[in-house]
């Protein structure tokens, strides 16, 4: 009887596994991100939960002393009290204007392109910012009587991350209106467009667009992990 050394190939190891069916229902990497229309609120809610903490503890059932009708009430539990409601009110009119969008990740190729449309259209708004970087960076290394070596690194470092700077936030914002997703009128996740986005970061301001950049980031470059389902 002689022995069977045909290794296996790749076809072989893969028969019956439709890679194109597979593949047809794939999709991108994305986290989920709450964002609030009324982040002011927060701030007060803060504000009174810190008034809260700063309460002496409320007495238990325990250690409550015993209390008759016409006994006056006690100016701390009345204080806690309308804090407290006035906590829980904070507390729903933030949860109120609430919403949830999705953020995708990119692929190499796509960011190199966004990259390489915003370096030539910011081309002037670059030149301008390394041209002033050039500027007050020769000046001041002048001032502080700087060697011509250490003068040309500073200069450099200088220049590039003005330039940086310029094309690292277009670049950002180009990719967010591609990759944030919204809910539309029909339920359906559709990408929120530069214009939407702007206006988004006007009425809300930056720490929530740090958010959406930090949420691209992890869905862009963070592997996916095995997951164990429960028996």
């Amino acid at each position: 009887m002689s022995e069977n050394t045909t290794t296996p190939t790749a076809a072989d190891l893969t028969e019956g596994f439709d890679f194109d069916a597979w593949l047809s229902g794939a999709e991108r990497p994305s986290r989920l991100v709450t964002l609030y229309a009324r982040p002011d609120v927060y701030g007060e809610l803060i504000a009174v939960r810190e008034r809260l903490d700063a309460l002496p503890p409320a007495p238990t059932k325990e250690n409550a002393p015993e209390r008759s009708l016409g006994d006056p009430v006690d100016p701390q539990a009345a204080l806690r009290a309308e804090l407290e409601q006035e906590r829980d009110t904070l507390t729903a009119k933030l949860h109120a204007s609430r919403t949830e969008v999705k953020v995708e990740g990119s692929i190499e190729e796509e960011v190199k392109d966004v990259e390489k449309a915003v370096k030539h259209d910011l081309a002037d708004a670059r030149k301008a910012a390394e041209d002033e970087a050039r500027t007050d960076t020769t000046e001041l290394a002048t001032a502080l009587s700087m060697g011509a070596k250490e003068t040309l690194a500073a200069v450099q470092a200088a220049v590039a991350q003005a330039s940086d700077a310029i094309v690292g936030l277009e670049r950002s914002f180009r990719i967010l209106a591609e990759r944030v997703h919204i809910r539309g009128k029909n339920g359906q996740w559709e990408p929120i467009g530069r214009e939407r986005l702007d206006k988004l970061n006007r009425v809300i301001g930056d720490p929530q667009i740090v958010l959406l950049q930090n949420a691209w980031s992890q869905a862009t470059h963070a592997p996916v992990e095995a997951v164990t389902a429960p028996f």
